[in-house]
């Protein structure tokens, strides 16, 4: 069976009219153990790894925004309790968007699982001299009305405008404390709380309305083409594995929950840093090829000078063009919150926006697999001379 062939088949499996791979489904099992099989077949030995998750991004995010209602009631009558109160809830948000799991812990609804395997050349117990990573969630996308072309763009700021708004209520809720030592007669802080309390309350209705309309798509560009072309990719470099280089692949479920599988798998299996690199995959089936050099969603990073020199200087340039962040960042994001050196490769329009994400026309139609074979060649090369450099 031909290269095309194979591609064809992973991703008509993958994103057809039979199954969905929404989290927590047993579309989502189905697919899981399909890469599993897959994996297997190429003489590799994959690991099942299981984890419960909650619920789509946006509705884990519409938590805290609620928590946060109570704490402009509780600072109105009580401000030292409303900020210490609304100080804790502040912390939880920001470690829950770092990356780490805070209140969505606790609401376990669904089950999911990552399918993790290892490429290595040396003894079992020897210690490599280079890990490098390769991720790609598989399950399928969702469409709303949040991401919804005409919205997206304005998600970066609409994120900002929260953290600015839970800011002011710690703000207003010290102050008013303070009041009691130094005492001053107006209306600021009424006023700031009623106007905070309805930005934060449209914000949490919208998303809560619109989640509750949610519809699966396909996921054939994002993201069954990253799991054919990782899979690819494993194929060749099991046959040809490279010597004291430790190469990872990672299918990660529940991507729609604010990444939850790769949450789960940065936790379980922490990798040295220095000596690490994550190359992500996502909607490699349509588009230009582009490497995303800034993540940006409250905090933001940028791409290692050393990667975009790199690709530079072996002229990996006249393939991959370079973007700015998106809307929405890439699962490099969450790794680079963890400290590793990343990168997304991914295939972007004209306009350089992603093709197909969480869109309803995201079906095997609209897939072309010899772009998905391209860039599984590219990132086989770019393995090859990355660790080159480090022997």
């Amino acid at each position: 069976m031909d290269i095309l062939t194979k591609i064809s088949d992973d991703v008509n499996y993958l994103a057809g009219a039979t199954i969905t791979r929404r989290y927590g489904t047993e579309g989502e099992l189905l697919c899981s153990e399909y890469i599993r099989n897959r994996l297997l077949n190429m003489g590799l030995q994959p690991v099942i790894e299981p984890f419960n998750c909650s619920r789509e991004t946006f509705q884990i995010f519409s938590l805290y925004w609620i928590e946060f209602i109570f704490v402009i009631l509780l600072s109105v009558f009580f401000p030292l309790a409303g900020f210490i109160y609304g100080v804790i809830v502040f912390i939880l948000y920001l470690l829950e968007i770092s990356g780490h799991f805070s209140l969505s812990k606790f609401v376990p609804e669904y089950q999911s699982q990552n399918i993790h395997t290892v490429i290595r050349n040396q003894e079992l117990f020897d210690e490599p001299k280079y890990r490098i990573v390769f991720h790609a969630n598989y399950d399928c996308g969702i469409s709303h009305f949040l991401y919804s072309k005409g919205v997206i763009n304005f998600l970066p700021v609409f994120h900002h405008l929260i953290v600015i708004c839970m800011l002011v209520v710690l703000g207003i809720s010290l102050r008013d404390e303070l009041s009691n030592i130094v005492p001053w007669q107006d209306n600021i802080s009424m006023l700031c709380r009623i106007f905070v309390g309805i930005i934060l309350g449209t914000a949490s209705f919208v998303a809560l309305i619109a989640t509750a309309n949610e519809e699966d798509t396909r996921g054939a560009n994002f993201n069954a083409s990253g799991v054919a072309c990782l899979l690819g990719l494993a194929e060749a470099l099991s046959e040809q594995p490279l010597k004291d280089v430790e190469i990872h692949f990672v299918f990660s479920g529940a991507y729609q929950c604010w990444m939850s599988g790769l949450r789960h798998f940065l936790k379980k299996n922490p990798l040295p840093k220095k000596e690490t690199l994550f190359i992500n995959v996502e909607g490699v089936g349509s588009g230009d090829l582009h490497i995303i050099t800034r993540e940006s969603m409250i905090f933001t990073f940028h791409v290692d000078k050393e990667i975009l020199e790199f690709i530079e200087r072996h002229n990996f340039s006249s393939e991959i063009a370079k973007a700015d962040s998106l809307p929405l960042p890439t699962s490099s994001y969450m790794v680079a919150l963890h400290g590793y050196k990343c990168f997304t490769i991914m295939g972007l329009d004209k306009d350089k926006k992603p093709i197909y994400c969480n869109q309803i026309e995201d079906t095997t139609l609209n897939v072309d697999e010899k772009k998905i074979q391209k860039t599984s060649e590219i990132l086989s090369k770019f393995v090859m001379l990355w660790t080159e450099e480090r022997k």
